[in-house]
């Protein structure tokens, strides 16, 4: 199989797990883990420094992810499990059939149901396996 065949088919599955994850945003589900959500993302809340109502949350091997509802409407931020470092909340949109897209500079972060895909301009970056979603 073609890389371009492999994005498309990827695509078309990370497609549909994006369809569950924002239609269902607040059913925990398992793409492979063992998944068990933890406390405070169980009760809907983002971590008090990024503020606003939980819309839903992503967890993969490296990083942490939430998407809050505020005032301006929702934000990306992501956290990274070993270091610690995160991005300062940024305005995220939902793409039927893609999932949330946030655009930063030439960065661009799209996460669903199934994964966390960053890109700078067409180049992909990196691909993390979504181990959690809520």
């Amino acid at each position: 199989m073609s890389i371009l065949q492999q994005i498309k088919y990827h695509k078309s599955v990370a497609q549909l797990l994006a369809l569950i994850s924002i239609s269902v945003p607040l059913l925990a589900l398992n793409f492979g883990g063992n998944a068990i959500a933890s406390t405070s993302v169980q009760k809907g809340s983002c971590p008090k420094n990024i503020g606003g109502r939980l819309i839903n949350y992503f967890e993969t091997k490296n990083f942490k992810i939430y998407i809050c509802d505020k005032k301006q409407g929702y934000f990306y931020t992501g956290i990274d499990k070993i270091s610690g470092k995160r991005t300062a909340p940024l305005p995220a949109e939902t793409e039927e059939g893609t999932g949330y897209v946030v655009k930063s500079g030439n960065i661009t972060y799209i996460v669903n149901g199934a994964s966390l895909d960053i890109f700078r301009g067409k180049k992909l970056l990196q691909q993390d396996r979504v181990i959690k979603s809520i």
